[in-house]
C-alpha cells in the first residue's frame, strides 16, 4: 500500500512538472522523496517532543515545505537516488522483517518482550 501511495505521489509530481510547477526534467521520484523526507523529519521531531506544541510542528512543516519547494523551483540539482523507495532494495523491508522473524521462530509461538515487574523493581521505584 505504501509503495502504491508513493507511486501516485510521484505521478502527481510528474504532472506538476509538465504543467511548469517544477523545472523540466525534474525526476518525480527524487522530488517526492525529498518532500516526504522533509515532512518525516518534522513529524519525527514532533513525536519526540522536540517542538513547541502541535502548532509549532504544523508551522515548521509548512515552512519546511515552502523552503523545499522554493529550492526545487529554483532548479537546485538533487543528488539523492531517484528510484522509487523499495524498488532499489529489491524487497519491501517489512516483508523482509516478517520473513526473518518467521525464520527465527518457525513454531509461531508468541514471544512477548514487554517488561514484567518483579518484586526487585518495586524496591527501586
Amino acid at each position: 500500500m505504501l509503495v502504491e501511495m508513493k507511486r501516485r505521489f510521484a505521478e502527481m509530481i510528474r504532472v506538476a512538472t509538465e504543467q511548469g510547477h517544477f523545472p523540466a526534467g525534474s525526476n518525480p521520484h527524487a522530488v517526492s522523496r525529498v518532500l516526504m523526507t522533509t515532512v518525516l523529519g518534522v513529524a519525527t521531531a514532533r513525536l519526540c517532543n522536540r517542538m513547541g506544541g502541535r502548532e509549532g510542528g504544523d508551522a515548521l512543516a509548512r515552512d519546511m515545505i515552502e523552503v523545499v519547494l522554493a529550492g526545487l523551483k529554483s532548479g537546485v540539482t538533487l543528488t539523492a537516488p531517484a528510484s522509487l523507495i523499495y524498488e532499489d532494495m529489491g524487497v519491501d523491508p517489512c516483508a523482509k522483517a516478517d520473513a526473518i522473524a518467521q525464520a527465527a521462530n518457525p513454531s509461531g509461538a508468541h514471544t512477548d518482550t514487554a517488561h514484567t515487574r518483579t518484586p526487585d523493581d518495586a524496591e527501586h521505584t
